[in-house]
C-alpha cells in the first residue's frame, strides 16, 4: 500500500508514473488506486443518510414546537385582553406590553437553553469523538443555535402580542 499526496492538476501524471513503478516491483499484481475523496466518501456516506433522517425529524419537531408555541401565545393573549386594554387606559406602550405579555416565554425560553445547551455541546462532542475527519463543535456553533432559538420564538409570539397591544383598549373592556 501507498499514500501519495497529489496536486489535482498532476494527478494523472502521478497515476502514470507510479503505474509504470509499480509494473516494475510486482508485474504479478495488478496496480491499483483509490483516491481519498472517494473512499472518504464511500466510508461515510452511512452518516449522510443518518444526518439527513435526523435533519428532517428535527424540523418536524421544530414546526410543532413553533404550532404549540402559537397555541401558547393565543391562550395567553386572549386570557389577558381586558389586563391589556387596562394598562393601555392607565398609560402602557406597546413595548411595556410587550415585556409583560412575553416575560412568561422567555423565564421558559431561558430555562430550556440553561438546560438543552450543556446537554448538546456534551452529546455532540462525544458523538464527534468517533469520526475521524470531523469539524469542531464549539460555542460559537452552540450560540448561533441559541439565537436562531430566541428569533424562532419571538417570531412566533410576537404576532400575537403586537395584535393584542394594537387593539383598541375600549373594545377589550367596555363589555365589563
Amino acid at each position: 500500500y501507498l499514500n501519495v499526496k497529489v496536486p489535482a492538476s498532476g494527478f494523472n501524471a502521478v497515476v502514470e508514473n507510479n503505474q509504470e513503478k509499480w509494473e516494475k516491483i510486482d508485474p504479478y499484481h495488478p496496480f491499483k488506486y483509490y483516491r481519498y475523496d472517494d473512499q472518504l466518501a464511500k466510508s461515510n456516506r452511512w452518516l449522510g443518510d443518518l444526518v439527513s433522517v435526523i435533519g428532517f425529524i428535527t424540523l418536524l419537531s421544530i414546526v410543532i414546537s413553533c404550532l404549540g408555541l402559537l397555541g401558547m401565545a393565543v391562550y395567553t393573549t386572549e386570557r389577558r385582553i381586558k389586563e391589556v386594554g387596562i394598562r393601555k387606559v392607565l398609560g402602557a406602550n406597546s413595548a411595556q406590553l410587550f415585556g409583560l405579555l412575553s416575560k412568561s416565554f422567555i423565564k421558559t425560553l431561558l430555562i430550556a437553553v440553561l438546560i438543552s445547551a450543556p446537554l448538546s455541546y456534551l452529546i455532540n462532542n462525544f458523538w464527534l469523538e468517533n469520526i475521524p475527519n470531523r469539524v469542531d463543535f464549539g460555542i460559537g456553533t452552540l450560540l448561533s443555535g441559541i439565537l436562531i432559538l430566541i428569533a424562532l420564538v419571538f417570531s412566533t409570539i410576537s404576532s400575537q402580542i403586537l395584535s393584542v397591544s394594537g387593539r383598541n383598549p375600549v373594545d377589550s373592556i367596555k363589555y365589563e
